[in-house]
């Protein structure tokens, strides 16, 4: 599998972008802070360039900076005691710092720092572990670099950054199995993230059953219970009740580690270990978990010695009439990523849009006019979209009495 991505050079006096995907009267472009082009032939340009060269003030190197070539993974994917390698060639000698991303530009594990390499193909062999030895978990990991050149320039090679995200077309196919399982079948092209989630056709988001996972290219099948995010009711019996699937390229110089288990989100948090290098990518976000408790939330300094509450839903059906206030709370596992975020809160009943509040956050109270609903019981299905697009879901049934 071969990765091309871009570079990014800071001479002394200005600064230069080298593409090295392309020819080389194409593979850089100036900073802001760049002098200009030389002017054409016959006019008093190349002598203003031949001066600057020897005054030292226009950097030679600032027209050809060196390049970090292509870089290849082999293999796409490893599991317990395998090793993924890292090719690449380097146009000039450099001092390299290379590591190992997660998803959200967290250092897992360093491969070299500091050392010199000659010109030429630079091969890294990675064997799926951290900074402390342990397996890292299942997850797309980057390979990021820095290398310093000769010259004093240093080019910093991110695709996680860089590459990755573009959105892929992509379907689906459902069936059943005797013991009345559903199968889903899709396929992929080029190895990428996949979203797959279940809801009803124009309406509420009940679950997603793929959380924007790094997948293989090929063809993938999995099996599912049917049942919504809360695991109380049944999506598949729902009436127009659907399946969507959306998926977006993985960055350059990815592999993908399968077979370990465990969750990033949980390891990230229990690892101090690794500096981050790039901001949390919206990307690699996982859809946000919540839940709804009835009435207000109290305020953060009581709620640690606040007793335990029991989300809506989780003792059977609510008797409300009137104002309901129903309070979000975004999962205590998942408040690193998503406390400072703004969500649109969709609320939705029995499987049909009923309201929605643009800018809130988490803790945050909606209060239901269930006035605007029939007495009875009814389905009440809140979707917390992020602004990258992550949904999450939570259902819940009231009996209305007014």
């Amino acid at each position: 599998m071969t990765h091309t991505d871009s570079q990014h050079t800071v001479p002394s006096a200005c600064s230069v972008v080298a593409y090295s995907g392309l020819p080389r009267r194409h593979a850089s472009r100036r900073g802001n802070d760049c002098p200009p082009p030389a002017a054409p032939a016959g006019s008093a340009g190349p002598w203003l360039v031949f001066l600057l060269l020897l005054l030292g003030a226009w950097p030679q190197h600032a027209l050809a900076a060196p390049a970090i070539g292509p870089v290849q993974v082999q293999p796409a994917a490893i599991s317990s005691g395998q090793q993924v390698v890292f090719s690449f060639l380097l146009e000039q000698a450099a001092t390299l710092r290379a590591t190992v991303l997660g998803p959200d530009g967290r250092e897992v594990a360093v491969l070299i720092d500091g050392q010199q390499r000659p010109a030429g193909l630079v091969s890294l062999t990675w064997d799926g572990r951290d900074h402390g030895g342990a397996l890292v978990p299942d997850e797309a990991y980057t390979l990021g670099m820095t290398a310093a050149w000769e010259d004093g320039t240093t080019t910093a090679y991110e695709p996680l950054a860089a590459s990755g995200g573009e959105r892929l077309e992509l379907g689906l196919s459902r069936s059943r199995t005797m013991a009345g399982k559903e199968i889903i079948d899709y396929r992929l092209d080029i190895p990428a993230r996949v979203t797959v989630r279940a809801g009803i056709r124009g309406g509420a988001m009940l679950r997603t059953v793929v959380d924007n996972e790094p997948k293989l290219a090929g063809q993938h099948r999995l099996e599912w219970d049917g049942r919504d995010d809360t695991g109380r009711f049944d999506v598949t019996a729902m009436p127009d009740n659907t399946l969507t699937i959306s998926g977006t390229r993985l960055p350059d110089a990815t592999v993908i580690v399968t077979g370990i288990g465990g969750d990033y989100l949980a390891y990230r948090q229990g690892t101090a270990q690794g500096r981050t290098t790039a901001v949390s990518s919206p990307k690699a976000l996982p859809a946000p978990r919540f839940a709804a408790y009835a009435g207000r939330t109290a305020a953060r300094a009581a709620q640690a010695t606040a007793p335990a509450r029991t989300p809506l839903g989780g003792k059977g059906v609510e008797t409300v009439k009137g104002t309901m206030d129903i309070t979000l709370e975004i999962d205590p596992s998942y408040s690193e990523i998503f406390n400072n975020s703004r969500f649109e809160t969709v609320v939705f009943v029995d499987g049909e849009r009923f309201d929605e509040e643009e800018n809130s956050y988490s803790p945050y109270t909606y209060q239901l006019d269930t006035t605007r609903i029939g007495n009875g019981p009814h389905l009440i299905t809140i979707n917390q979209v992020g602004l990258t697009g992550q949904i999450g879901s939570y259902s819940f049934t009231v009996e209305i009495n007014n």
